[in-house]
């Protein structure tokens, strides 16, 4: 074997260097050509081939490169052992800062000179660590992130007023005049305000009107959150006190860039629901309300919305019991706690109770309730949970697998290093400093990668922010100094991880086994720990692979589901007519004139108006009494028939309704143009296969009357089944088939505000189309929301899609991860045992032989790691059952699929080594020691 260093300090002896500096450069270099001259054997060169080429990095330049460096390089070598003061003649005192920052300029270095292993682990960490630091980006925003452009929004919290019976909140509105009296005695809270959501029509002169959402607030609305002001100012005294006089406008600075971005926006005229309204103020870029996924991007006085919503004059003022709003906020006083506040508001609400101002007597009932915090939706944070929940689960794995995958490859190179180690103690380096330099160059790689990973999920922002998750709203990820301090932290703790192994090995490092044996003497030693963690990156892509197929089948069933209606072909628009003022009668000609027009269009296949829309529509609720409870309770109160009545939908269609959303007609016909278009008429109904089967005990229904029992102003009364269509399912495709019942638009004018249109041509040519009729209608009537029903079916699936799509590309990026773990892993053995290999071929082994012998090593981990695997899959798939649809946790397929995947991974990871294995040349491999 070539002396390596003998020669390469020849070749120092006229550089005049440092003693240490000399000692520096023999050993990592000498390591470097042994390293070069170990893989050409192992390729299958003969020695002498071997030798020549490592002689020739000599030859290159390479070493008077690395002299030249050490030289130029004001760093000292890394210390053996204590620094020696020369002047006393022993070891200096120690100062461990100093150490640490050779540490850290020493390991750079190291690095640097290995950049296959510093990428591959560096790539492994972004890869592992990316989709994890995505998921804590979601939950940062959701439930974590103060609120944008509000002062300590920690201190706001939401105030309702109203009732809970039976698990669910009745709302009630509190006047101006009540939220006065009740604040006035506050003392643990220090303002309150109310807002209003809404969706307004928002116009100017030449250009096109748009759908906005907006809020309706009080005139302290901006002095109560801190909000403050690129233009402008908020609401001034005056401002809400009346509905009479100007209309004051604050918009979102998004908003006011897209109106006017000609010049500032204060005193500009934009036209809300019809009426003008002048801008006051313009908020700064952080705030869009108070709402996460529900942003607002104007506001408005409170006392302005009957107007705004064209309320006849004599309703703009509201009696001295009601207001516009039952949601406040509230913000604490200092040192006050939500605690304390809550039963203050509460007490001081009884005490309003006993008095005898106009409505004070509600308060007996009507309560208000405190809830801390604002951002996320109070009904929307178990959805966040759900959202968030899961992706952080299989974070977590994923950082596991890629942390055994890097540690995987730090245990290999610790095995290369063995001999540096070996001389480093020998020479006084202590066990601790040789752990602290493994330490500190796990910590670079780990914080490397998780940048990177940062990189990754800033790469993916674009792809999932606006993505609308149901119960939630927009999704949004926001990278902030919380994410990075989290990033961070996940990269210390795997770095820590990181370097156990390879610390425990160089401090333990024997020198004559070391200086003996070479690396794979210290290779046998750590196969042991190299075999355990393959076995780990093995079960965990086993989990993830499972999990991904049953939401992917999921996935699938959900979209096969007969839902009742046929997708293909439908794309759905909404429009506003509502808030430009329009009347009963003025409704229903437009209907009349917006269907005959686009009917008419070539490319209209079917087209009609709806008050609602299947697959996640406005559920809108009402009762039919059954015939025997129709007639046990005629001419008896109304509250005794109202309590027997059968809960159904209801949904106010136009005649081509049924045909636009290709549903089938069981018995019975559509509505007739009397029936849907005169309001008054006599009444008809269509019912659906299921009510008509519970009702009538059959689908042959028509002619029998529906009876509805007396509710609010309505009386009580019969109208006849016209027909029976067949059943939908309303909410989901997990929804049972609903109870239904269609009436004419004529009887409810004001709720059809659907457009449904089917056509073989492209939904954006569709859209073009439309939208042109519509302005030719009503210019100043704004179009919105147009979806195909494939996509909202999309959009009610989002859990599902994110769920199945997520975990299938961790999956796949977690057995990629896998593969190359195992990859090196069998490389390495295979160098370990070419000696073996060697000697077996040259007794007569074949060379298929050698190959089955490396792939039996390979068979051993899939023997370990599949049924930890697996067993892991299963009990997680018991976690899950609940968002599985048409799959059982434990399927066999997918467990079969999961197992060969495992299979062909492994196998196809070890046929390379394997290959190379059988290809060695017993002669020169025998040569070797």
């Amino acid at each position: 074997m070539p002396d390596w260093k003998s020669e390469i300090r020849n070749r120092l002896s006229n550089a005049g260097l440092q003693p240490a500096r000399e000692h520096e450069i023999v050993e990592e270099f000498a390591q470097h050509l042994e390293d070069r001259y170990q893989e050409a054997i192992a390729r299958g060169a003969r020695e002498a081939d071997a030798e020549a080429a490592a002689r020739r990095e000599i030859d290159a330049g390479r070493l008077a490169r690395e002299i030249a460096r050490v030289m130029a390089d004001p760093l000292p070598p890394l210390p053996i052992g204590r620094p020696f003061d020369s002047a006393r003649g022993r070891p200096g005192p120690r100062h461990w800062m100093n150490g640490f920052w050779q540490d850290i300029r020493y390991a750079g270095r190291t690095l640097r000179r290995s950049p296959g292993f510093a990428a591959a682990a560096t790539l492994t960490i972004a890869l592992s660590t990316g989709p994890t630091i995505a998921a804590v980006g979601v939950a940062n925003w959701l439930f974590f992130r103060p609120l944008p452009g509000v002062v300590a929004p920690d201190r706001v919290g939401i105030v309702w007023f109203g009732s809970w019976e039976d698990g669910s909140f009745g709302p009630s509105f509190v006047s101006y005049g009540h939220v006065a009296a009740i604040q006035a005695g506050l003392t643990t809270i220090s303002g309150l305000t109310g807002q209003q959501q809404a969706s307004l029509n928002v116009s100017l002169d030449n250009a096109p009107p748009r759908v906005v959402p907006g809020s309706f607030v009080m005139g302290n609305f901006f002095d109560v959150l801190g909000v403050r002001f690129l233009e402008g100012r908020g609401f001034g005294r005056d401002e809400d006190r009346t509905a009479h006089g100007d209309i004051a406008l604050v918009l979102s600075a998004d908003l006011a860039r897209s109106l006017f971005p000609d010049g500032p926006a204060v005193g500009r005229i934009v036209r809300i629901n019809g009426h003008d309204c002048r801008v006051v103020g313009v908020a700064r870029q952080a705030f869009r309300g108070t709402k996460l996924g529900r942003s607002s991007q104007l506001w408005l006085p409170g006392l302005a919305s009957p107007r705004i919503n064209h309320a006849p004059p004599e309703r703009w003022t509201y009696p001295p019991e009601r207001g516009p709003f039952y949601e406040f906020l509230a913000r604490l006083a200092p040192d006050a706690t939500f605690a304390q506040a809550d039963a203050e508001l509460r007490a001081s609400a009884l005490a309003l109770a006993a008095g005898s101002t106009p409505g004070a007597a509600r308060f007996r009932t009507v309560q208000p309730f405190l809830i801390p915090e604002v951002g996320l939706d109070v009904f929307a944070r178990d959805s966040g949970w759900t959202v968030t929940r899961p992706l952080l689960i299989v974070g977590v794995l994923l950082v596991v697998l890629g942390a055994a995958n890097v540690a995987n490859l730090f245990v290999f190179r610790g095995v290369t290093r063995g001999r540096e180690a070996a001389v480093r103690r020998a020479l006084g380096a202590s066990g601790s400093r040789l752990a602290r330099l493994h330490l500190v160059e796990s910590l670079i790689v780990s914080s490397v990668g998780a940048i990177l990973g940062v990189a990754v999920t800033a790469g993916g922002k674009a792809w999932l922010d606006g993505a609308n998750v149901p119960g939630v709203g927009a999704l949004e990820i926001v990278i902030d100094w919380r994410l990075l301090a989290i990033a961070l932290s996940i990269a210390a703790g795997v770095g820590v991880l990181l370097s156990v192994a390879p610390a425990r090995m160089a401090t333990r490092t024997d020198l004559t086994s070391a200086m003996g044996r070479g690396s794979r003497g210290a290779s046998r030693s750590s196969a042991r720990l190299r075999t355990g963690l393959a076995v780990v990156q093995l079960a965990v892509s086993v989990v993830l692979l499972v999990e991904a197929l049953l939401f992917i089948r999921t996935l699938q069933n959900l979209r096969n589901v007969d839902l009742g209606i046929d997708l293909r072909g439908v794309t759905t628009f909404m429009f506003a007519s509502r808030g430009q003022g329009y009347t009963p009668a003025r409704t229903l000609q437009f209907h009349r004139d917006l269907l005959e027009r686009v009917g008419h269009l070539p490319a209209i296949d079917a087209v009609a108006t709806s008050g609602n829309l299947p697959i996640g529509g406005v559920r809108h609720g009402a009762r039919v009494l059954p015939p025997d409870q129709a007639a046990a309770t005629l001419g008896k109160p109304n509250r005794e028939a109202f309590q027997a009545a059968l809960r159904i939908l209801t949904n106010d269609v136009t005649p081509g309704y049924f045909e636009t959303f290709g549903m089938r007609f069981l018995a019975g016909r559509t509505f007739t143009e009397t029936e849907a278009y005169t309001a008054g008429a006599e009444p008809a109904v269509i019912i659906s296969a299921s009510l008509a089967q519970r009702l009538y005990g059959t689908t042959h229904a028509v002619g029998r009357p529906l009876t509805f029992p007396a509710q609010g102003s309505l009386p009580r009364h019969d109208a006849p089944v016209v027909g029976v269509v067949n059943d939908v399912r309303w909410g989901s495709p997990t929804d049972k088939e609903e109870f239904l019942v269609y009436r004419p638009v004529a009887d409810s004018a004001g709720l059809g505000q659907i457009l449904a249109v089917r056509s073989s041509a492209r939904p954006a040519d569709v859209v073009r189309l439309v939208q042109a009729e519509v302005s030719k209608l009503d210019p100043a009537l704004p179009m919105s929301r147009d979806r195909t029903l494939a996509a909202l079916l999309d959009e009610r699936l989002t859990q599902q899609r994110l769920n199945a799509w997520a975990l299938a590309v961790l999956a796949a990026l977690a057995f990629l991860l896998a593969a190359i773990g195992i990859h090196g892993l069998v490389s390495q053995t295979v160098a370990d045992r070419l000696r073996e290999f060697g000697i077996r071929l040259a007794v007569g082994a074949s060379r298929p032989q050698v190959m089955r012998l490396v792939l039996r090593s390979a068979l051993l981990i899939i023997a370990i790691g599949a049924p930890l695997g697996l067993l892991l899959a299963g009990l997680g798939s018991q976690l899950v059952e609940s968002r599985l649809f048409g799959v059982r946790p434990l399927d066999a397929m997918v467990y079969a699929v999961a197992s060969l995947a495992l299979a062909a991974v492994v196998v196809l990871a070890s046929l390379g080594p394997a290959w190379r294995a059988s290809r060695v040349d017993p002669v020169n491999v025998l040569r070797v020691e």
